[in-house]
């Protein structure tokens, strides 16, 4: 029958609706969702059933004088009827129905409309609300926690398998410390167990959560725990324990080569082997896990077409990342899941801005911040706030900028650790931007040492010339020579590599910073901008315009910076170009004048700290002293000075300091 919230309908026409049959019961319900006024095939669509039952139905509910025929379509005799009927269908019920109306072109079986409707008058409303729940989990996760909690309040005994579905809901509608709060509450089974681990990953912390899993997976008794260990195993390369993620996987191969367990396990080695810079192994591992995945369209969007196309995208092969990506983006948004869809948002914002399209970086980081919030991925969120960050500095709103690094860091809770580096370098380069050398070049030095730390030696080459740069502009040799040398070591470890092979401009480009050489870094920006990477490519061009004008070279600067500025026309980086002006425009003093600059905007703050010091009088052993630089970097500094002030001695310099105040 039609119930209430309380288990009747109400008013006086309770007992007329109570004496309905149940496919003309099913068919009034389904036809106050729709509306006023309704067709008996429209209803015979909805409800899989044949025309001719439904038109018996439609009979009886003329006869029963709530509905009237008018030419093709039914109506509603008063929209009194309507709304008692609707109002004794529970909020759960409406709200799946509703859900399922926006559907109904794809398929939908009738018998599911008739559990979501309360059809059946045998089955007890708990296992009608469990099914709907579970047809509702990956489509409506919020509305399936809502009818889940309305099952554990009519059974109080329920089975473990519900406790577990009612928890999962819970994580994919990002409440997944409610979840925990269940899960204690209840038995300890492989699928409580694997739904605990579950919350715990989408809580960002995944070595625990790695742990969680094999846990989980050993309490199976049978061979379904080794797609749970598998998962295990995925998370422990996620984590960065790329030995312990490649022994477990291999050992799962051994005996499982298709199945769930093996699409794990695959992308556990993918995952490793990427990171490691072994990107034609890591390649390998993808593809022959999205064949595994490939009966599995759930599979294969969630993992191994996310991997290929991470993949692709480390060793900057645009080209080879798109179709993965979109790939798994349709299949996403074809089975209505969108718990992943930030992750795959922060990937495609890191394309975008690598080849410099800018608007669609910024509309694609919003969109993927906005699914991340509404699922509570904290695995995605951090890294989409630091690629808006680095949007906002690019644009040149550094205000914005340092705001979105805020809510990165308070999102991110230091629980996880790639988040933690994503952090890291988004604030060091706005910490640049405004100026704070120091500051900027110990974040720069933790992160260089986080990525050592978690091996993923993908990313050197990635931030090398930010690192460089920060050494350069702190004085800090120590750093800049661990550059070199982890660079060398790169090339030396995985010879040969797709990811040697494509970043080799970047290695050009890190070391003509450190031998302030601008020929070699122009030959790298060439190379760049020949790879798709514009931004690269810009921010390349900066540094040699830089490095001839440090030189005094400005006819050289002049002719680079022509080349960088029409390479910025249309890429809507402000902050760049301002940069680039900074760079180019302040004319040179004269010999001995001050000028009518400042001290402070001509010259780099490494080389403000240096010269202030020496207009104090300190010899350049003091100055390294007190700077903790060596004295051929204060050497360094002072032949730069001197050119940028057109000054040729410490007296003069002296005096400038002096005029200055």
């Amino acid at each position: 029958t039609i119930t209430s919230p309380t288990g009747r309908a109400d008013g006086p026409l309770g007992p007329l609706l109570d004496s309905l049959g149940d496919v003309a019961a099913e068919a009034l319900r389904c036809a106050a969702v729709i509306g006023r006024e309704f067709a008996v095939v429209e209803l015979a669509d909805l409800l899989g059933r044949p025309v001719e039952d439904v038109e018996r139905a439609a009979r009886e509910l003329i006869d029963a004088g709530l509905v009237d025929a008018r030419e093709d379509r039914l109506r509603f005799r008063h929209d009194l009827v309507r709304e008692t009927v609707l109002s004794s269908i529970d909020t759960w019920a409406r709200r799946a129905l509703h859900a399922e109306l926006a559907r109904r072109g794809t398929g939908t079986p009738g018998e599911q409309v008739a559990q979501l409707t309360g059809a059946g008058r045998d089955a007890s409303r708990a296992q009608q609300r469990t099914r709907a729940g579970r047809s509702l989990r990956d489509t409506d996760p919020a509305a399936a926690a809502d009818l889940f909690r309305r099952v554990l309040d009519l059974d109080r005994a329920p089975e473990p398998e519900v406790v577990a579905d009612a928890a999962r809901a819970l994580v994919w509608s990002a409440r997944a410390d409610e979840a925990r709060v269940l899960l204690d509450g209840h038995a300890e089974t492989a699928a409580t167990l694997t739904t605990r681990a579950q919350a715990v990953a989408a809580l960002g912390r995944l070595h625990d959560a790695a742990v969680a899993f094999e846990v989980a997976g050993r309490a199976a008794e049978d061979s379904s725990g080794r797609p749970i260990l598998a998962e295990g195993t995925l998370l422990r390369a996620l984590s960065f324990d790329h030995t312990g993620a490649r022994e477990r996987a291999e050992a799962l191969l051994t005996d499982d080569r298709d199945g769930p367990t093996a699409v794990h396990a695959g992308c556990a080695l993918a995952w490793a082997a990427k990171n490691e810079g072994r990107i034609d192994e890591s390649v390998a591992a993808a593809e022959q896990a999205v064949e595994r995945a490939a009966d599995d369209p759930a599979s294969l969007w969630r993992n191994p077409l996310m991997f290929l196309a991470d993949t692709h995208l480390a060793a900057d092969r645009f080209d080879d990342f798109e179709r993965p990506a979109r790939r798994a983006r349709r299949i996403a948004v074809d089975h209505g899941d969108i718990w992943q869809l930030p992750a795959l948002s922060s990937m495609w914002v890191g394309a975008h801005l690598r080849t410099g399209s800018f608007d669609k970086a910024t509309a694609e980081a919003e969109a993927g911040t906005g699914w991340a919030r509404e699922t509570g991925n904290r695995l995605a969120l951090p890294w989409l706030l630091r690629l808006r960050s680095i949007i906002a500095h690019w644009r040149g709103d550094d205000e914005e900028s340092v705001a979105l690094l805020a809510e990165a860091e308070a999102e991110l809770g230091g629980e996880v650790r790639s988040g933690a580096e994503a952090v890291l370098w988004a604030t060091a380069i706005s910490t640049a931007a405004g100026g704070d050398v120091m500051t900027s070049v110990e974040l720069h030095r933790a992160m260089w040492t986080l990525i050592g730390d978690l091996g993923v030696v993908v990313r050197r080459p990635m931030v090398a010339a930010d690192v460089a740069r920060a050494a350069l502009a702190a004085g800090d040799e120590v750093l800049a020579a661990d550059v070199v040398e982890q660079l060398d070591r790169l090339r030396h470890d995985v010879p040969g590599s797709e990811l040697i092979r494509s970043l080799a401009p970047v290695r050009a480009w890190t070391e003509g910073l450190l031998g302030a050489a601008p020929v070699a870094v122009e030959g790298a920006a060439a190379s760049l901008g020949r790879g798709k990477l514009r931004v690269d490519q810009v921010l390349a061009g900066l540094d040699a315009v830089g490095l001839h004008a440090g030189a005094g070279d400005q006819v050289a600067a002049a002719r680079v910076a022509a080349v960088v500025r029409e390479q910025l026309d249309g890429l809507g980086a402000d902050g760049l170009r301002r940069r680039l002006d900074e760079l180019v425009e302040p004319p040179a003093p004269t010999a001995g004048a001050p000028g009518p600059l400042t001290l402070r905007s001509q010259l780099r703050p490494a080389e403000l700290r240096v010269a202030e010091l020496v207009g104090t009088g300190a010899s350049n052993p003091e100055v390294a002293e007190q700077l903790y630089i060596s004295r051929r970097t204060v050497e360094s500094h002072l032949s730069h000075i001197y050119v940028k002030l057109g000054i040729s001695s410490r007296v003069e310099l002296a005096l400038r300091v002096q005029a200055e105040g």
